[in-house]
């Protein structure tokens, strides 16, 4: 009898420990997409917004599901036939984005004044109310420059970039690989933690001001 009770005993703990061990691994497997850095960067970029989160969750777990539920913006972009699976993260996150209006594609040689106001449109408004509104607007009037003088140029005063973060905005860039801009808003707080997680998952993201 006294050799019944540690055997049974350590028999309890052996199970104990398995079970506690099943436990720990369900909750890592059911948790760790949440923490991706992928999701990460699509909730920053998507300003919150569950369908880029939803989006960017589904490309990661099943890519042809992700392709079967967006076959129209794919074929749009020339992601059909033999390149049908050449679609990457950057082209979820921009075509995430372009679902609820918050980015705009746009050639770089396009006016300026127009590219503000699809900015402006993006920000409910928040551009047109910044400090230097009005002197860029007149600005804008004056050259007739394209969007590339204005994001890019040290000649323009960088009026674009110094406009959104006066109203705790940046202007972000996505690279796409085209001659484009691919223009969407971030609070300027969360610029650098974009830039961390952007690095990580190998999307490129370009910011407009002086260079330091």
């Amino acid at each position: 009898m006294s050799n019944t009770k540690p055997d049974w005993n350590q028999g309890m703990k052996k199970i104990l420990i398995v079970i506690t061990a099943l436990i720990a691994v369900g909750c890592n497997e059911s948790q760790p997409k949440n923490h991706l850095p992928e999701i990460a960067l699509a909730k920053i970029i998507g300003n919150g917004n569950k369908a880029i989160v939803e989006d960017v969750q589904l490309y990661l777990s099943d890519k042809n599901a992700y392709k079967l539920e967006h076959k129209d913006g794919l074929e749009e972009y020339g992601f059909d036939g033999a390149f049908e699976d050449s679609f990457d993260l950057t082209f979820v996150i921009i075509e995430g984005l372009n679902s609820i209006n918050r980015v705009a594609v746009v050639d770089w040689k396009e006016d300026a004044q127009y590219v503000f106001s699809l900015l402006n449109d993006i920000s409910q408004n928040t551009l047109s109310t910044c400090n230097i509104s009005k002197e860029l607007t007149a600005d804008m009037q004056k050259t007739q420059f394209n969007i590339s003088y204005y994001l890019e140029s040290n000649e323009s005063g960088f009026m674009f970039s110094t406009c959104a973060k006066s109203v705790g905005l940046e202007i972000i860039g996505i690279d796409d690989g085209s001659d484009s801009f691919v223009l969407s808003l971030v609070p300027s707080s969360s610029v650098e933690q974009l830039k961390a997680y952007s690095q990580q998952v190998g999307l490129e993201i370009n910011t407009y001001g002086k260079r330091v």
